[in-house]
């Protein structure tokens, strides 16, 4: 088994003879770079949690936890220095490893780099970028970027030699809102008549309100979705990684900050004037990923009020002349149930040094072992009986 030496970069697989032509620069602080990264997201391509708005507000967050510091890579072919790509990432310890990795370390269900319209599509252009910024890199153990998309713009994992990437277990998901229907008959059949029946029984016996706030600038809903959480994985005895501390701190600062490239959005069902589903999420240029979603345990959970906030989510973003909605990464039933397209996601993990050889060594045997469902199973029963539990 063989990894890269410490001079590879997966997308850097052919020389070009026009890498010098890309003026490459390495920042640590993303305020320098506010202006151009806003011209950037909003004249050009960017996801939503790739927006300085999203960013800035984690790189914030994770200095105050001091979890990881700010590393970005910026390329650019014009006279003017402007940045045609902006490739946001982080510097962070872990495992004894000092690792390169998407910038809030996950937490974001897709990731890719931030590019000009004419960036688009040119894979050429952009390998040369990446030839020439890897040389840019500070000293790493390990590259390690999660979420990539099929299709991320510039980063397909198509495009990276295998050895370096895995596909996730779950998928992302999305609907393809389109303005010639109405919002609701972008939803399953099924699941429309079933959620008509949930929403009529449920005013049989509450007065029930829909809120949605399409620019948010306070913490309300926050905190309704964090005591709702609380409560649910309390009762299932589980951590919810969301709640920690960072976190928190990042979602208030989208919630009540001001972001020229970003808008929260959230949306609330009330039985009785009593919150029992909530979901909040970010807008970029028509794109909207819902992020935090929970609902109320009790009477009304029979009522499937997560679902019917998703649902008045999907119609009135249509209506709003919204074209994509994006919810979190994972295969819960209600996103098979709304018709949601499941779209792949992978994971790169690429070595700096023969300690980050090591560890990618470990992390590609135990994702071999995963494509043997049967073997994995009883190694992982080897390995409970071998521990004792307290």
């Amino acid at each position: 088994m063989s990894a890269s030496s410490s001079a590879d970069w997966p997308y850097a697989t052919r020389q070009t003879g026009i890498a010098s032509a890309w003026q490459v620069e390495v920042f640590t602080d993303p305020a320098v770079l506010e202006e151009s990264w806003l011209h950037l997201t909003l004249e050009g391509h960017a996801g939503p949690f790739q927006t300085f708005g999203w960013l800035s507000a984690w790189y914030k967050a994770a200095a105050c936890f001091n979890l990881a510091e700010p590393l970005i890579l910026t390329g650019s072919r014009r006279t003017d220095g402007r940045p045609d790509i902006i490739l946001p990432l982080c510097r962070h310890k872990a495992y004894g490893c000092t690792i390169i990795s998407s910038p809030d370390l996950g937490v974001s269900d897709l990731y890719e780099p931030v590019l000009s319209k004419a960036l688009l599509g040119d894979d050429s252009a952009l390998e040369t970028f990446f030839q020439q910024a890897r040389k840019q890199l500070p000293p790493h153990d390990l590259i390690f970027i999660s979420k990539l998309e099929a299709s991320s713009n510039g980063m397909a994992p198509s495009l990276a030699p295998s050895r370096f990437l895995v596909q996730l277990p779950y998928f992302a998901w999305s609907l393809d809102l389109c303005a010639e229907k109405e919002g609701d008959k972008l939803v399953k059949s099924k699941t429309r008549r079933s959620v008509r029946q949930k929403t009529n029984q449920m005013q049989r016996i509450a007065t029930r309100e829909i809120e949605i706030h399409d620019d948010l600038i306070d913490a309300d809903t926050l905190d309704i979705i964090f005591n709702m959480r609380a409560e649910r994985f309390a009762a299932i005895n589980r951590p919810d990684g969301l709640t920690l501390p960072a976190w928190r701190h990042l979602y208030e600062e989208i919630c009540t900050g001001q972001h020229a490239d970003l808008k929260p959005f959230s949306t609330v069902l009330l039985c009785n004037n009593e919150p029992v589903g909530a979901q909040l999420g970010i807008q970029h240029k028509g794109h909207f990923v819902g992020t935090l979603l929970s609902f109320k345990m009790g009477p009304y959970e029979r009522y499937s009020p997560g679902l019917q906030v998703v649902f008045e989510n999907v119609r009135w973003l249509a209506q709003s002349g919204a074209w994509r909605f994006d919810l979190s990464g994972g295969d819960q039933p209600y996103k098979h149930q709304l018709g949601c397209i499941p779209r792949p996601l992978y994971e790169m993990m690429v070595p700096g040094n023969f300690k980050g050889t090591m560890v990618w060594a470990l992390w590609h045997a135990k994702n071999r072992l995963k494509s043997h469902p049967r073997l994995f199973n009883a190694i992982k029963r080897i390995r409970d009986l071998a521990v004792p539990r307290h």
